[in-house]
């Protein structure tokens, strides 16, 4: 495998397993909102993961499950934005950079006339 392609595949990986829901904050989401996934806490104590919010009026818009739903804003207590954790990404790349390190170590190892 081209080493191009093992990086565009680890960076694939990376983006888009750490992104995790983050800072939950009181209240209906901003009119200016900017994100692909919003998870919404409503006063019942229930939540809806909506894809691709907006804001329409006294409405927050989008999709869930493929399914247009509406939530009435008054009814929101609070909401998480998705966004990339840097964290989990940090540890993630940390991994892949001593797993590579340690097998290339190993690979080494074997093919020299010397013990290691």
């Amino acid at each position: 495998m081209k080493p191009r392609r093992v990086v565009a595949a680890v960076s694939l990986v990376t983006l888009l397993g750490c992104q995790s829901f983050q800072s939950f904050t009181p209240g209906p989401p901003p009119p200016d909102l900017d994100a692909k996934e919003v998870r919404v806490h409503s006063l019942d104590g229930s939540r809806a993961v909506l894809d691709s919010p907006r804001r329409e009026g006294t409405r927050l818009i989008g999709t869930t499950d493929g399914s247009h739903r509406e939530i009435a804003l008054d009814s929101i207590a609070g909401f998480e934005v998705k966004k990339v954790s840097v964290p989990r990404t940090a540890l993630l790349v940390g991994g892949i950079v001593l797993m590579v390190y340690s097998g290339l170590y190993v690979i080494g190892c074997y093919a020299s006339v010397e013990n290691c």
